[in-house]
């Protein structure tokens, strides 16, 4: 499987990848890109322009893009499940629910935002307000980061990626180098779905790399495991 930059399928620019192995077979799965710091560097760059775009569309309309991103994983919530279960070693039952919860996930953070409205504070609340009525509104913060675990990386994606889409940010996923490729699919899906190039990006990055998305100021939110 390749990465996603920039709603591209790309391979890392070292040219090197690494093997994600089925933790009960010892077998490998697939050979993924291996990130290197100027692939985040990319990323973060693709993400400053694609968060504008992203920002700029409705709530209700970032609603159906993800709604149609939950048509697509349910059409193929078989083969992530098998996918789940061969990369994390997560029996296949616990496979499947996992990736149910994908929707009962995305559609409460979706609802959620749909109704997050702004709030008013009556005139007199505060000194010097008191003949002024203020208007509270939510803005998106930028660019977030997330660092997702291998445990249950499908559960975590849910509470990382769709709150952060849904208000406006744009999510780069930085999945576990243990087990990847399900959080890789879904990251695709998300770009089939709808999500503007940059919005949603997914990298496969060892633990040291990761830094170089921490520590760069332009990431506003780094959401650590």
């Amino acid at each position: 499987m390749k990465m996603i930059i920039d709603g591209k399928k790309v391979d890392s620019e070292s040219g090197l990848t690494f093997d994600i192995i089925n933790p009960a077979t010892g077998e490998v799965i697939e050979a993924v890109p291996k990130a290197t710091e100027k692939d985040v560097i990319a990323a973060i760059d693709a993400a400053e322009k694609g968060q504008k775009v992203w920002a700029e569309m409705p709530v209700w309309q970032r609603a159906q893009v993800l709604y149609k991103f939950l048509d697509i994983v349910d059409a193929n919530k078989e083969a992530l499940a098998q996918t789940l279960c061969a990369e994390n070693g997560k029996p296949i039952t616990e496979a499947r629910a996992e990736i149910g919860n994908i929707r009962i996930g995305f559609s409460g953070f979706i609802e959620a935002a749909k109704h997050y409205y702004g709030s008013i504070i009556p005139q007199g609340q505060e000194q010097g307000q008191d003949k002024n009525m203020q208007l509270i509104t939510r803005e998106p913060i930028g660019i977030v980061a997330c660092i997702i675990p291998f445990n249950s990386p499908c559960d975590l994606y849910d509470q990382k990626v769709a709150p952060a889409l849904m208000m406006g940010n744009a999510a780069i996923v930085l999945p576990s180098s243990d087990n990847p490729l399900t959080l890789m699919k879904l990251t695709e899906m998300l770009v089939e779905a709808g999500v503007p190039n940059g919005a949603i990006q997914c990298l496969t990055a060892p633990g040291s790399v990761k830094a170089a998305a921490v520590k760069d100021p332009r990431v506003h939110h780094p959401q650590f495991p």
